[in-house]
């Protein structure tokens, strides 16, 4: 009885432990947590407001969430025939180019992750869709 009572606790703590210790990658400190990296792009000004310039290593800059979401439907993406906004394409593009094509499990990509993974053991393959419908 108490082998069964114990046991959960015992397999949580045995999992913090591995991750406290790096087996499943790198955490972050809490210093890089409080401060992340933004990389924003610099930014030159001219005298009646307008960007006259920027300097960078990484093109970034703010966006408000509205702009996301745009309003406007001719400031809406066609992907594989659906009506999305920009940031639903960036997404499908960059995490799962078929996403409309499977319902959730991508048979292709798992066939490719089992044989890159196990077969020739490789170990950043990737994996299934991390999105849903």
């Amino acid at each position: 009885m108490w082998i069964i009572c114990i046991s959960p606790l015992a397999l949580i703590l045995f999992l913090l432990a591995l991750t406290a210790i790096g087996t499943f990658g790198r955490m972050p400190s809490f210093e890089e947590l409080e401060n992340p990296k933004s990389n924003l792009a610099t930014e030159i000004y001219a005298d009646n407001g307008k960007v006259i310039g920027s300097f960078f290593v990484q093109n970034r800059s703010y966006v408000q969430y509205a702009d996301l979401f745009p309003q406007d439907s001719t400031a809406l993406l066609q992907l594989s025939g659906r009506t999305v906004p920009p940031v639903a394409a960036a997404l499908i593009a960059t995490e799962d180019a078929r996403f409309y094509s499977h319902s959730g499990i991508d048979l292709q990509s798992l066939m490719r992750v089992g044989v890159k993974t196990i077969m020739l053991g490789r170990s950043s393959q990737g994996g299934g869709s991390t999105i849903t419908h």
